[in-house]
Formats: structure tokens, sequence, C-alpha cells
């Protein structure tokens, strides 16, 4: 596939960059919501590999289906074929968890923070 990318690879990875923060960015929205308080928001936070690692494996499967369900199969020379949707995926899945991880989560903690001690 030549051209711009589809909104397919864009959301499978932007879907996996949103997934793999969800471990701390979910928590820090409780925190602030006053569901759950800031100890046990900071547990979620040992769970951030996990959800990383499953959002990366998640994104690799749903890009070999994606390239399977446009060609009827998967194989190196459909790959080759597929460079921009597979860089698409890559890059959204990069942008959106480098802009959750150093933007939002800074402000969310902050915000947080301020919540869980009453000011």
């Amino acid at each position: 596939m030549t051209g711009l990318p589809d909104k397919g690879a864009l959301g499978l990875g932007a879907g996996g960059g949103i997934f793999s923060t969800i471990c701390c960015s979910l928590s820090m929205i409780l925190v602030i919501s006053g569901i759950i308080g800031m100890a046990t928001a900071k547990g979620f936070a040992a769970y951030r590999p996990y959800t990383t690692l499953l959002s990366l494996l998640l994104v690799a499967m749903g890009t070999l289906m994606l390239v399977k369900r446009r060609n009827g199969v998967c194989d190196i020379s459909t790959l080759g074929r597929e460079k921009t949707a597979i860089l698409t995926i890559g890059v959204s899945f990069a942008l959106v968890y480098l802009l959750l991880t150093d933007k939002v989560l800074p402000v969310l903690m902050k915000t947080a923070k301020a919540v869980s001690m009453g000011g």
C-alpha cells in the first residue's frame, strides 16, 4: 500500500499507546475523582512494564492481522508491501506513548497529589 496511512493503522498504533499507559493514567484519574487514594494509585505503577509489554504484543498481533486481511496472507513479501501501514502503526504508538508519559501523566500526577492533600 502506498500513499497516506489508513485509519485502521493509526487507530491500532494510537490504541496500543493508550493501553500501554493505562495502569498509571487510570489510577491518577481515579485519585482525582476521589474513588481511590494516592497510596493505592502508586501500587498500579508496578504493573506498567506488564501493560506496556501486553500492548506491544497486541499491536504486533493487530499488525499481522491487518496485513493478512488486506493481502489474504502474511509473509515477508506482503510485509514489504505494507511498509506504510507498519510504519504508521509504530510511529503512532510511539508518539501517543511518549505524549502520555511525558506530558499528560505528570499533569495528572500533580493534580492527584493536590487532591489527595486536600488543596
